[in-house]
């Protein structure tokens, strides 16, 4: 074989070996979000501390509910090195028409934390509990959102407007004081858990179109108090 052919042949395969080590090492965001790490915790005391498994990423989103009974005053979701929002208004995830349910934000996340932190309000008990969920390949930002407040055991929320990408990553969240996981998960379960004074429930979906998205479950029995809140975020 001539040499020169030998040589070129040698040269492109140490280029192809060089860019499939390059798609190793930098791997590159996927089309479909998903939630890559959840957890709660609950209190009787003033804060309220989730450990995570990992260190949360970098350029994520990140996604807190603190939840509690009586703290109409609100809670808060901290975390040292990120910069995480409220999400209020009547395209926000947070609702405080009778218990509490405050719902915050990170688009884009430093990364590299462990723990998040919510302290209630009132100095009481409460809950919380986060998802962190992979990097978008687009915008950092949220599409749509929206809160509700029920008075029964039927959980029904939906984005206050209609999302623009079939594949927004869609999060709802609700809290009630009564023990007992709720049922009849419209979407995809991420917690769904009895903690001290009550059940927090997250749950999650692709929705495959856009329009006005609706998260529906059904709470335990004899709740009348049901803080709920939705966010789709893009891809």
């Amino acid at each position: 074989m001539n040499k020169h052919l030998v040589a070129l042949l040698l040269l492109v395969g140490s280029c192809s070996a060089q860019v499939m080590m390059a798609g190793i090492m930098n791997p590159q965001p996927v089309a479909t979000p998903s939630v890559i790490q959840s957890g709660f915790c609950d209190t009787t005391a003033a804060t309220c501390t989730v450990t995570f498994g990992q260190a949360v990423g970098a350029g994520h989103y990140l996604v807190c509910y603190a939840a509690g009974t009586g703290n109409a005053t609100g809670v808060s979701c901290t975390m040292t090195g990120e910069t995480i929002t409220r999400s209020t208004g009547t395209s926000g995830c947070s609702n405080a028409a009778g218990f509490e349910g405050d719902c915050y934000l990170a688009t884009n996340t430093a990364g590299g934390q462990t723990a998040i932190t919510c302290t209630m309000s009132t100095g009481s008990g409460g809950r919380c509990m986060f998802a962190e969920i992979s990097q978008p390949v687009g915008a950092h930002a949220k599409d749509a959102g929206g809160n509700a407040h029920a008075v029964t055991t039927a959980m029904s929320v939906a984005t206050s407007a209609a999302t623009t990408n079939a594949n927004d990553i869609c999060i709802a969240m609700a809290y009630t004081s009564n023990n007992g996981a709720f049922t009849g998960l419209s979407w995809t379960s991420v917690i769904n858990s009895a903690v001290a004074g009550g059940t927090l429930l997250m749950e999650s979906t692709i929705p495959g179109t856009t329009g006005t998205q609706t998260a529906t479950a059904t709470a335990t029995a004899g709740t009348t108090n049901l803080p709920e809140g939705i966010l789709c975020l893009k891809p």
